[in-house]
């Protein structure tokens, strides 16, 4: 049985394959709309700067200077029709395919984006407004990137502190037995040599420094006690 996440990467999955898919007329659309790209590298810097002016000049040429043209190369009123309704379908399907290609080069950078390629470039040199989108969209994925790494790093960081806290803490809880159970071994040496019993000694190879110390000066203090009976009796 599929989990509701697997279902919706497959769904995704699924939605980015029909969207790769444009078939022969969108292959066509982008084509052109590459070549009208092209053209756009042509241009004076005063249409290449300012989309809308270009955008003023596709509409301008159908709606003024065919009419014109028309009325001058043809007496035929039939012939003029069909000129201007070519030249605005000419110019309207050019300035189309040039905004479709920019939509799908834009949607192909983000499904890049969203597979974790933050390294994107739209490898076009344009100066208008659609090539500040572009440069935006470039500057937003690396500023997502980094910002995406530094919390992957944060979060590794944080896991490597909390497996050193545990490690502390359970080496803590480790040292704390020790010392408990040493305490004890010494408590009971402690009352058989207050017993009288003074054969017994404290265990000086202890793991722990200040235990050894205790024992070491505790084995000292008897060693001269048991002198002291010895040359008393």
């Amino acid at each position: 049985m599929s989990s509701p996440g697997t279902e919706q990467v497959s769904d995704t999955n699924k939605s980015r394959s029909k969207t790769d898919d444009i078939g022969i007329t969108g292959k066509l659309l982008v084509y052109i709309g590459k070549f009208a790209a092209g053209l756009e590298e042509r241009l004076p810097d005063l249409f290449r700067q300012n989309f809308a002016a270009r955008i003023f000049v596709l509409a301008f040429i159908p709606i003024v200077l065919a009419p014109a043209l028309s009325v001058v190369i043809f007496n035929d009123v039939l012939l003029a029709v069909v000129f201007v309704g070519g030249v605005t379908a000419a110019t309207g399907f050019v300035g189309y395919c040039e905004m479709y290609r920019a939509l799908r080069a834009i949607n192909a950078n983000i499904r890049r984006v969203q597979d974790g390629q933050f390294n994107i470039s739209f490898q076009v040199d344009r100066m208008d407004e659609l090539g500040e989108t572009y440069a935006a969209l470039e500057e937003t994925a690396e500023s997502l990137g980094t910002t995406i790494k530094k919390a992957e790093d944060a979060q590794q960081e944080a896991e490597r502190a909390r497996k050193e806290a545990e490690q502390e803490s359970q080496r803590v809880a480790e040292t704390n037995e020790q010392l408990q159970q040493q305490a004890a071994e010494f408590s009971t040496t402690m009352t058989h040599v207050a017993g009288g019993d003074l054969t017994r000694r404290l265990d000086e190879g202890v793991d722990i420094e200040a235990m050894a110390d205790i024992a070491r000066a505790f084995n000292n203090m008897i060693d001269e006690w048991e002198e002291t009976v010895v040359d008393i009796q």
